[in-house]
């Protein structure tokens, strides 16, 4: 049964995790990088309060949620950005059993600091242990549901401990490309997981390395590719060392193409990771590589109807192989529509809806999926 295949959710290293890498293009945040090879921070006080529902139906089994990531983004000045988010989530899953996991995420504090010539950019943040991390059995069975890569839930993560990161990236123009080079680390706290007994867990620390280009085919139209190369350190359950995740590496690429109508953007991602280390204290290989390579890919359409109102389209498509155990693997076709209306020269609000279809293959059979999802965002310039 999908719903109850899943390792606990701390050998699932989530990808939610504050890593410091390069990011030279963003289709929900204003762009950082200009052509030049210099670092633009936004100016306006920004309030983002969005809203997601999520339901999926796996053979006979359900899992939902309802989340709403709230953001607010303050820029000091020119130079200095900070924000600050949230995601209250109520989730859940219907089986043979069925069970819930609701409350507030961790609040997360992160800031952008520009450097020198506008060439360097140091970024720092810090995860506060706001959310709900004491899980029950039940709760933790909602929680490895959460945790799917190809379900792709919008909070998957509650509660853990203090957290913090830094990272430093700089970028230069090269013959007609610009050329970024990252480094990041993030150093996370302990917390309990359990309520039924008392163990502290402390996920491992990581560093991430990162390379990216940015190619402009004229004054609008570009092309983008990053790379990244995250090493983890051992997990340590009550002073022992239990886990150590396998090295990730990370191929992101994106094609842009805005115009004052039609705008068209398709992208690519690819994660493949090493194999794990498993023991206690003295910690050895996985006999097979645990981990499946993941593929996704997505396309993009915009029509602006007029200087207020905007409709797209979106095709997406998830494609991650079985593990060397022979399963894990998924096919995730998505295709969705989105409304964007500008209704004052403060307030942006936007809406979408997806529909996907697939197969997930667990450790006893492949099982059918039908996901819908429907997002909402209200976008406030103070």
């Amino acid at each position: 049964m999908i719903l109850t295949k899943h390792k606990f959710v701390m050998n699932r290293k989530y990808d939610i995790l504050i890593i410091i890498f390069l990011l030279f293009f963003s289709l929900k945040n204003e762009r950082l990088l200009s052509q030049t090879g210099s670092f633009r921070l936004a100016q306006k006080i920004t309030s983002n309060l969005n809203s997601g529902i999520q339901y999926w139906r796996a053979g006979n089994d359900q899992a939902y949620q309802v989340a709403i990531p709230i953001t607010f983004i303050y820029p000091v000045s020119d130079r200095l950005r900070l924000d600050i988010s949230n995601s209250p989530s109520f989730s859940g899953i219907k089986a043979a059993q069925s069970s819930q996991l609701n409350g507030l995420s961790d609040t997360r504090l992160r800031g952008s600091y520009v450097l020198g010539e506008d060439a360097f950019m140091f970024t720092f943040g810090v995860n506060l242990p706001s959310g709900k991390n004491l899980l029950s059995t039940e709760e933790l069975t909602v929680a490895n549901v959460l945790s799917i890569h190809a379900l792709n839930f919008q909070t998957p993560l509650l509660g853990q401990g203090l957290d913090a990161s830094a990272g430093f990236i700089m970028a230069r123009p090269l013959g007609g490309f610009v050329l970024g080079l990252g480094a990041g680390y993030l150093m996370r706290g302990k917390f309990k997981p359990f309520a039924d007994f008392d163990l502290k867990y402390n996920p491992g620390d990581e560093v991430s390395f990162s390379l990216g280009v940015d190619r402009p085919l004229n004054r609008q139209d570009k092309v983008m590719l990053d790379m990244s190369y995250t090493i983890y350190t051992e997990d340590i359950s009550n002073d022992t060392k239990v886990y150590k995740a396998g090295n990730k590496f990370t191929v992101q690429a994106m094609a842009y193409f805005p115009g004052d109508v039609w705008t068209f953007i398709a992208s690519m991602l690819n994660r493949y990771r090493g194999k794990n280390k498993i023991g206690t204290d003295n910690l050895t290989p996985e006999r097979l590589n645990s981990n499946g390579n993941e593929f996704e890919l997505i396309g993009m359409v915009i029509l602006a109807l007029n200087r207020r109102t905007s409709l797209g389209g979106v095709v997406e498509g998830k494609f991650y192989s079985n593990n060397a155990y022979g399963f894990g693997g998924a096919n995730v076709g998505g295709i969705g529509i989105s409304y964007g209306l500008k209704l004052s020269h403060r307030i942006q609000l936007d809406v979408g809806f997806r529909y996907y279809m697939g197969v997930y293959n667990t450790s006893l059979k492949n099982v059918n999926l039908l996901g819908i999802k429907l997002l909402t965002g209200l976008k406030i310039y103070l």
